[in-house]
């Protein structure tokens, strides 16, 4: 029986705070994306779509890295949240969207 996968490209904004409501897993979900200026880096935040749970608060995006690890709310999502770049060997403010794909992975 051969692996199936959904993978979803998620929006990202040249922007230094926004934030976006999106569907996972028949879900709806509010990400958040702010620059720290002090740490050079992105942070991101995902909460149920009430706004009542934080999922991740402020986790550093970093290439290659399940987001979604750091989670143990029963709400989090049951894929994979990855930033990814052919190009890029980190994530920077100007290279965002660019050079960076957030995508997010579940088996189906």
């Amino acid at each position: 029986m051969a692996n199936d996968f959904l993978v979803q490209t998620l929006a990202m904004f040249p922007e230094a705070n926004y934030r976006y409501t999106l569907g996972l897993d028949d879900s709806l979900y509010v990400m958040s994306f702010r620059w720290n200026v002090r740490g050079q880096y992105w942070g991101i935040s995902l909460y149920t779509d009430d706004l009542l749970e934080s999922i991740i608060e402020s986790q550093k995006l970093v290439l290659n890295t399940n987001i979604l690890d750091c989670a143990s709310s029963k709400s989090k999502p049951i894929g994979i949240l990855i930033a990814i770049s052919n190009i890029a060997n980190q994530i920077t403010f100007d290279n965002i969207t660019q050079e960076v794909s957030l995508k997010y992975i579940k088996k189906i």
